[in-house]
């Protein structure tokens, strides 16, 4: 079993040098210009690709979180490598990036999967060893935030029920805790950028309204795109169930600002849920 996994895509999607990469997000979160005043975040969603390419965008998204300081932070990304049914609840002891270990909740992790019976969410390390839409958010919150447990969660599968029952959980064991949900999302994939803008601006009207079934309803048909659709839509009903009504969308942009190629477009939001 993967007990202790070790960082990834240091080196290549963002720095493997702990001093670059702390100086590289410092420098991200100081540039980050937002408007934003709705109270301590519930949940966010931010993007996943390489630092230079959405790192700005998330940076927009982890700077919401100013002051705020959370006991357990739930991190859900969508599986891009491996295909099982599901949720993956990592069993191991610890994440690691350049920034140093991150220990795994255990306790809460099984209380997770006690909850459900093991039908839809299990303990495993499928889709965690080589997933890099996790590991993505990891040096953000080990630079924001100073004493955390992190719990660790894949998506094999996506759809409005997964989420929802997913959501209904993190709702009950979290009750008691201080507790920020991370939904790891890119949005639209190699479009040209006025196709990006079109599927991308869809997405965010039905996240800012609030409308997860629509928006479940839409990633389903292909109407809008996003590869962490099922991250995002269990972030939006977490925060429905802890009573929350705001959903802010506080930066938009593509990778066409850093490779100036506008024929294969992908698009990044960072959404704030209060």
């Amino acid at each position: 079993m993967l007990k202790e996994r070790q960082a990834q895509m240091a080196g290549t999607w963002y720095p493997g040098d702990p001093d670059q990469l702390q100086e590289q997000i410092s420098s991200m979160l100081e540039q980050s210009r937002i408007s934003y005043d709705a109270g301590p975040p519930r949940a966010l969603a931010v993007p996943h690709a390489g630092y230079m390419y959405s790192g700005q965008v998330a940076a927009c998204g982890f700077k919401t979180l100013g002051e705020e300081q959370y006991d357990t932070i739930v991190v859900i990304a969508p599986s891009h490598r491996e295909a099982f049914p599901g949720v993956s609840l990592f069993e191991g002891d610890a994440y690691h990036t350049p920034l140093g270990r991150l220990g795994v909740d255990k306790e809460l992790l099984r209380t997770i999967a006690a909850h459900d019976n093991g039908t839809t969410l299990r303990l495993s390390t499928k889709g965690h060893r080589e997933e890099h839409s996790l590991e993505l958010q990891l040096p953000f919150l080990q630079l924001l935030q100073h004493d955390f447990k992190l719990v660790p969660l894949v998506m094999g599968e996506q759809d409005y029920e997964t989420a929802e029952e997913l959501a209904k959980i993190l709702h009950q064991v979290c009750a008691d805790r201080k507790c920020l949900v991370v939904a790891s999302t890119d949005l639209s994939h190699f479009h040209s950028l006025k196709k990006a803008k079109e599927l991308d601006g869809r997405f965010i009207e039905l996240f800012s309204a609030n409308k997860p079934r629509e928006l479940a309803g839409e990633l389903s048909t292909g109407c809008v795109e996003a590869c962490g659709g099922g991250p995002v839509l269990a972030a939006m009903l977490f925060n429905q169930l802890g009573g929350g009504t705001s959903y802010q969308v506080v930066k938009y942009d593509t990778s066409a600002r850093v490779t100036r190629d506008e024929e294969n477009v992908v698009g990044y939001f960072a959404g704030v849920m209060t």
